[in-house]
C-alpha cells in the first residue's frame, strides 16, 4: 500500500506548478497540502495562498508566538532569550572588511518543525514504524542541491518536479500556457535576497515601507540590548554590504542570490 502524500505548498512558482499539475492529471492527487505561515511573507504571497486555498484543501499552520517571526525574535532579544534568528547580515570575525549571515534558524522552527507537526497530527504517526507519510517539496532540477534527506525516520521526502526533470523555468512555462502566475516566496525582509528581488520589492512603495521598518526594528533592539543581538557585537543588516536597507544603490551593488544555504529546501517555493 502506498504511503499518503502531503504537499509543502510555498505558495511560490515551483509549488505552485505542482498544484497546477495535479490539477491536470499529471501528478496524483495528494491526501494534504500545507502552507506554513511566518506571518511576514509579502502580500502577493498571502494574496496567492487565499487564491489557491480555494482549489486545495490548504491548511495553514502557524509556529509564531506573535503572528510575525520578526517579532518574536525581537521580544526574544528584548527578554534576554536566545530565540531563532534569521540569516542577518554581521562581520566576518575570521575576514577583515568581510561580512557573514548568522546561523539561519528561522525556516527549522517556523517551517519544518511546524510542518512535521502537522503531519504528526495529521497523519497520526506512530514512532517506531518507519516511513508513514511522504512530503512533497517543489525543488526543481536547477535546485538540486538544496534536496536534503528527511530529518526523521516516520516520514520521507520526494521532490516530484526532480523526477519529471523540470527547471524553474519550466514551472513558469507551465504557469503561464495555463494563464497563471506566482510570486517568489520568501519572508520579504529575507538576507537571502538578491539584489535583482530586493529591486523587485523597492518597486511596491507599501511593502518597502515594511521592510524598512523591519530593519529598523531591528537595530533598535541592537541598541536597547547595549549594542548585542544574539550574542553579536555586529550591527545586523538585511543586506550584505552593511549599509541600511533604505540607502542602498542596488544597481551598484554585485547582484547574489544565496538560496544554496537554504535550509532542507522549505522556503522559496
Amino acid at each position: 500500500m502506498s504511503l499518503p502524500v502531503s504537499v509543502s505548498f510555498g505558495g511560490g512558482v515551483q509549488s505552485t506548478a505542482i498544484a497546477l499539475l495535479v490539477e491536470q492529471g499529471k501528478l496524483p492527487a495528494p491526501a494534504s497540502w500545507v502552507f506554513a505561515d511566518t506571518g511576514d511573507e509579502p502580500a502577493e504571497v498571502y494574496e496567492h495562498v487565499e487564491k489557491w486555498s480555494k482549489r486545495i484543501d490548504l491548511k495553514v499552520v502557524v509556529g509564531t508566538k506573535t503572528g510575525s517571526l520578526l517579532q518574536d525574535y525581537i521580544e526574544g532579544v528584548d527578554a534576554g532569550e536566545n530565540p531563532p534568528q534569521p540569516p542577518l547580515w554581521i562581520a566576518d570575525p575570521d575576514k577583515p572588511g568581510a561580512r557573514m549571515p548568522m546561523r539561519r534558524q528561522c525556516t527549522e522552527r517556523y517551517k519544518i518543525r511546524v510542518i512535521k507537526r502537522y503531519l504528526r497530527e495529521r497523519f497520526d504517526i506512530k514512532s517506531g514504524k518507519g516511513p508513514q507519510v511522504v512530503q512533497w517539496i517543489g525543488i526543481s532540477v536547477d535546485e538540486a542541491h538544496r534536496m536534503k534527506p528527511a530529518g526523521a525516520g516516520w516520514y520521507s521526502i520526494a521532490w516530484p518536479l526532480i523526477d519529471l526533470g523540470m527547471r524553474r523555468t519550466d514551472c513558469l512555462k507551465l504557469l503561464a500556457d495555463a494563464g497563471e502566475s506566482a510570486p517568489r516566496s520568501a519572508c520579504r525582509y529575507c538576507p537571502y535576497h538578491g539584489n535583482d528581488e530586493w529591486k523587485r520589492l523597492k518597486s511596491n512603495p507599501d511593502e518597502w515601507a515594511r521592510i524598512v521598518a523591519d530593519e529598523r526594528a531591528i537595530h533598535a533592539a541592537y541598541e536597547r540590548n547595549g549594542g548585542m543581538i544574539s550574542g553579536q557585537s555586529t550591527k545586523p543588516t538585511l543586506h550584505r554590504s552593511g549599509i541600511p536597507i533604505d540607502e542602498i544603490d542596488f544597481d551598484a551593488q554585485p547582484s547574489l542570490f544565496h538560496w544554496g544555504n537554504e535550509c532542507a529546501g522549505v522556503c522559496g517555493v
